[in-house]
């Protein structure tokens, strides 16, 4: 028989430069019999690995010869209680990979042909003891449940939640024997859950913000790109010649103007003439097909579009407006005072929709007035930051980069195409421009890192790095950190998505993160309440993977504007807020509550793959390979060749010659056979998307390249 792996719980905290050794133990109250022991242990081992199956480490033998053996436990999928005691029960004996897991014993006589323990049996055990993960040992004639468990790769505040969760199973079991686990009521602490937060009618419009701070600091650089710069009274005046014009066009309250513009200093203009018209503001990046363009103009109901002068206008029946048309305009002096409500639409942004059609996100003045609000202690933003602008209009993060810059009176500096693309560029014009505030994805950074790298970039002014829109492997963090350390720059990983405007989440990422290999997301922001739930809405504990779910005020006012309706039930009322009005989103992406009260993201549930049956998570094929010392990046995908089966493959970035037989032998001693890549390829940089993301489907056939 092939041995196994032990089941362990996936809570270690970060690992330590140097391991201590040391263990911890917990001795509770607890009427526990040894089945109800291996049963409980088995569920919560299940529910926390997303597994049907776990494996046990149980004592074998007795006095000097007593040792582990492995109990293969069956649970099937949402167990009861009285069906895991039968799997315990029918469970196989089998061989140990390795025993650094979960263990489980009592004293007295077990009743399930495991033998049993006394005093003398646990002073032998000891040894084996000292390698567990956890230890739990029940004492049934002294109604005690004793817990020794590793600091090191379980920790105290995880060896509490494990302690608490088998506690409330055993007495779930004992109550409901036949109620499925996942209907039990897990504490949770009240996590994610924060008081009202009401937004009211009262918040400022973005362009009163903006304009504020041209009365404040007319003469104050506000926009710089290639070479050319525009103050705040600049600013001002210009984008209000835009709202004159487009008010004489028709346009107001409630309408939706396209904006298809270049990177250049009067893209801000624009945007706030759109706003200071009453209008929302649509935006159309230049590198989207113009197919998929017109889908988004007639979804929208867009009542004109603004092109940039070198653009030629693509087959629409909607009225084009030139730059140069609207800027020339005569102005006709200060703009008619428009109230505009808190909650009216700044903008619309439309997000790839699951059937093929984008989906467009409606996001109101408040919702990001308080985005800014929320996080202005964190950052301690003010008028001397420099914010670069790489994201293009089309993608939530240039509302961070433009809208937070102006709303401070700080510069944003708009970094022409050719510098997002080219991380030397970006390096250089960081450093030229003097930028304090750096949001980046992680697949940019890694690239951005080693240009400045090579160049020996001071980087002297860089305040905050922000690492947003993909998953963070914080292992490419290191060589960072070894060269400007975790103070400064400070390096936030923050999550969100376009329905609840940018931001959602932050997390500190310092040296030890870099250790730990998980994707910490943190937790929401202050006024933003986050939850992990479960399929039914549920609340879930510690450790047990569940859907990402986001209430608060960044939850866009204006929902979607066109989705499929499956889309729009993502928007849900949030029975845990006190205000009655309050909404949350189902995101759709998976992760675990931490003992420290943080987030681990854990991906999409979409994007979870079954390969021969087996359910596999992308991530950790990722992670394994990056665990290479000559991987400095890795992406894994489900490939599906014409005619036959569909397999995963593996592109990765090495810093060494490696062969692909390398590859494959090293993640084949991390991995089970099934999630080892049948195909890996070497790629000098990973192909990206307009918005800094990778592009799998320009990611090379791993068929096609040749073996070495």
């Amino acid at each position: 028989m092939t041995p196994l792996t032990a089941s362990v719980f996936p809570l270690a905290p970060p690992p330590v430069a140097a391991p201590s050794y040391r263990r911890s133990a917990r001795q509770v109250a607890a009427d526990v019999d040894f089945e109800g022991l291996l049963a409980a242990t088995a569920m919560l081992l299940g529910r926390h690995n997303e597994s049907e199956t776990v494996t046990l480490q149980v004592p074998f033998g007795s006095g000097e010869d007593v040792r582990v053996t492995g109990l293969r436990v069956q649970l099937g999928d949402n167990p009861t209680f009285s069906r895991a005691v039968d799997a315990v029960r029918s469970a196989a004996k089998t061989d140990l990979h390795d025993g650094h897991a979960c263990l489980v014993a009592a004293i007295g006589a077990p009743s399930i042909g495991v033998s049993a323990l006394d005093t003398a049996d646990l002073t032998n055990l000891r040894p084996t003891i000292a390698t567990t993960q956890i230890s739990l040992i029940a004492d049934p004639d002294n109604g005690i449940l004793r817990c020794d468990y590793s600091v090191d790769r379980l920790g105290d505040d995880a060896a509490d939640c494990v302690v608490e969760q088998l506690l409330l199973v055993l007495r779930h079991g004992r109550r409901a024997p036949d109620v499925p686990i996942s209907e039990y009521e897990t504490p949770h602490h009240g996590y994610g859950v924060a008081a009202a937060t009401t937004m009211g009618e009262s918040s400022v419009a973005l362009h009163d913000l903006i304009d504020a701070r041209a009365a404040a600091d007319p003469h104050r650089i506000a926009v710089s790109c290639a070479g050319e710069t525009l103050t705040y009274e600049a600013l001002r005046q210009e984008s209000t010649r835009v709202a004159c014009a487009l008010r004489a066009l028709g346009v107001g309250p409630g309408a939706r103007v396209g904006v298809h513009l270049d990177r250049a200093v009067h893209l801000p203009v624009v945007l706030l003439g759109v706003l200071k018209a009453g209008a929302a503001y649509v935006p159309l990046d230049a590198d989207t097909p113009p197919a998929r363009k017109e889908q988004i103009v007639e979804r929208a109901d867009l009542a004109l579009i603004i092109v940039a002068d070198g653009h030629r206008p693509w087959s629409s029946s909607t009225t084009i407006i030139r730059l140069a048309d609207l800027l020339g305009t005569p102005s006709t002096g200060d703009l008619d005072p428009l109230v505009i409500a808190g909650s009216e639409p700044a903008y619309i942004l439309f997000t790839s929709g699951s059937t093929g059609s984008p989906k467009g996100v409606s996001v109101s003045h408040r919702n990001v007035a308080r985005l800014f609000s929320t996080t202005g202690e964190i950052f301690d933003f003010n008028q001397h930051d420099v914010w670069l602008n790489s994201a293009s209009a089309a993608f939530d993060a240039s509302v961070w980069e433009i809208f937070g810059a102006l709303a401070h009176g700080a510069t944003v500096v708009i970094a022409e195409r050719e510098s997002t693309r080219d991380p030397a560029a970006m390096v250089a014009l960081v450093e030229e421009q003097g930028v304090t505030m750096l949001t980046i994805s992680p697949t940019a950074f890694n690239g951005f890192r080693d240009a400045a790298l090579k160049v020996g970039a001071a980087l002297s002014r860089l305040r905050f790095v922000i690492l947003w829109a993909e998953p963070l492997n914080p292992v490419v963090l290191s060589t960072w950190f070894g060269r400007w350390g975790d103070e400064r720059p400070a390096v936030f990983n923050m999550y969100g998505i376009t329905e609840t405007t940018v931001h959602s989440t932050i997390h500190r990422v310092r040296w030890a993160d870099t250790r730990a290999h998980r994707s910490v997301i943190g937790r929401g922001l202050p006024d933003t309440p986050v939850y992990l739930l479960d399929p039914n809405g549920r609340p879930l504990p510690c450790g047990v993977p569940g859907e990402i779910v986001v209430g608060g005020p960044g939850v866009a006012d204006g929902g979607y504007v066109v989705a499929p309706p499956r889309d729009h039930l993502r928007y849900q009322p949030d029975p845990f807020s006190a205000d009655p009005v309050a909404r949350r989103y189902r995101s759709g992406d998976k992760g675990r509550l931490l003992p420290d009260g943080t987030i681990e993201y854990l991906g999409r549930f979409d994007a979870q793959v079954k390969i021969r049956g087996h359910r596999v998570e992308l991530g950790e094929i990722e992670a394994a390979l990056m665990l290479h010392p000559a991987v400095s990046g890795a992406r894994a995908w489900l490939h599906r060749p014409a005619g036959r089966p569909p397999m995963l493959a593996a592109a990765v970035i090495s810093t060494a010659a490696t062969t692909r037989r390398q590859l494959r032998d090293f993640v084949e001693t991390r991995l089970p056979p099934y999630m080892v890549p049948a195909g890996i390829v070497h790629v000098d940089a990973f192909p990206l998307t307009p918005n800094g993301k990778i592009d799998v489907e320009r990611l090379p056939d791993p068929l096609a390249q040749p073996v070495r």
